[in-house]
């Protein structure tokens, strides 16, 4: 009797967990996974630009030399600016990168100078570029209040916290035949049976990484 009552209770709640898993998924699934697609291509800001404009970041090797002084590579780089002018330089420790000017005007304006020319190779408009609209994307949701996006983002975080929780839950064998198959992928059982073994099974080893 009691045996019935609790393995009942067992299969209540596990059945409970299953549908909150499930439910909560659809409306966080897709937040999350663009959450995580911008980030992930925000890491790689840096690497990206240099690969796209390479033009930007690096001086040709012919001009390499003795880098201008200091007050006079602005002087030379203010002379170019019609309606600007420097507020700061970022010097660089390898001789074959440009350095980076920041400008008065603009939030988030640089110039990229030849140190050996004083040469203005290119600029960044913060605001303008690709990787700040993957930033609003990634913070906000492209939301241009912010503060529904940002809600939105911090909600469905949450979400994705208790469904890594009630994933692992779900994940924990019944009993002790079944531990060896909660870590593998069976691929002769059909097609359902594939998706759901791999979604279980990666899922396990991806949950440490995803709550961190």
């Amino acid at each position: 009797m009691v045996g019935t009552f609790i393995q009942t209770t067992r299969s209540f709640m596990r059945n409970f967990i299953e549908k909150i898993h499930l439910w909560l998924a659809l409306p966080a699934g897709l937040i999350v996974t663009i959450v995580c697609l911008t980030g992930a291509i925000l890491v790689f800001e840096q690497e990206l630009l240099e690969w796209y404009y390479p033009e930007r970041y690096f001086v040709e090797e012919q001009t390499i030399g003795t880098p201008l002084p200091l007050h006079e590579l602005v002087e030379k780089v203010n002379e170019q600016l019609e309606e600007n002018s420097v507020a700061s330089v970022k010097i660089a420790s390898d001789p074959d990168r440009t350095y980076t000017v920041g400008l008065q005007e603009g939030f988030r304006v640089s110039a990229f100078v030849n140190p050996y020319t004083g040469e203005i190779k290119g600029y960044h408009y913060f605001l303008e570029s690709f990787f700040y609209k993957m930033m609003t994307l990634h913070r906000w949701l492209m939301d241009g209040s912010r503060e529904l996006g940002k809600v939105t983002v911090g909600i469905s975080t949450i979400i994705f916290v208790i469904l890594l929780i009630t994933g692992m839950v779900l994940w924990v064998p019944v009993n002790k035949k079944k531990w060896r198959q909660q870590f593998t992928v069976n691929i002769r059982s059909g097609y359902n049976r594939f998706w759901r073994d791999l979604h279980i099974t990666v899922g396990m080893y991806a949950f440490l990484l995803l709550l961190t």
